[in-house]
């Protein structure tokens, strides 16, 4: 490794222990970015999938049912979540890197090494995003007291 620092630092005429020292940062725009954009794409996913169980059990009649539904599916989902997110953020690394091949760049990369924190917050942000669609139907049942 050092061998390889000294060459890199050769090539960009900057010092090896600068080289040694920018293997612990990372450019946090891109990583926010990624996160960001996985989060959007999950809001609107979650806001589908929690339309659909207040379909299937109408906050008026059945929303016991609903919230047990909607706890079970908020964690198969922030399961899947993280798995697809992590394909995601390994993605757009590759794609920055230009290579195809992460080798140990890959636990660097923030989404991998926060799963149990990312899967948390998809919990959350599932259930929040279904207690609003929850609002949304008691409000639409309360207009129309007849339908």
């Amino acid at each position: 490794m050092t061998a390889l620092f000294e060459v890199i630092g050769n090539n960009h005429t900057v010092a090896r222990e600068q080289v040694r020292q920018s293997l612990g940062h990372r450019r946090t725009s891109l990583d926010l970015a990624v996160i960001l954009s996985f989060a959007v794409l999950y809001g609107f996913a979650a806001s589908g999938l929690a339309g659909q169980i207040w379909r299937r059990f109408p906050p008026a009649e059945e929303w016991i049912a609903g919230a047990v539904a909607t706890l079970l599916t908020s964690a198969v989902i922030s399961m899947a979540g993280v798995l697809l997110g992590e394909l995601w953020a390994t993605s757009v690394e590759n794609l920055r890197i230009g290579s195809g091949h992460l080798s140990y760049r890959v636990n660097r990369i923030p989404w991998v090494q926060h799963r149990l924190g990312l899967f948390v917050g998809g919990v959350v942000l599932f259930c929040i995003i279904a207690g609003l669609r929850y609002r949304a139907g008691v409000r639409a049942a309360d207009s129309n007291p007849g339908i």
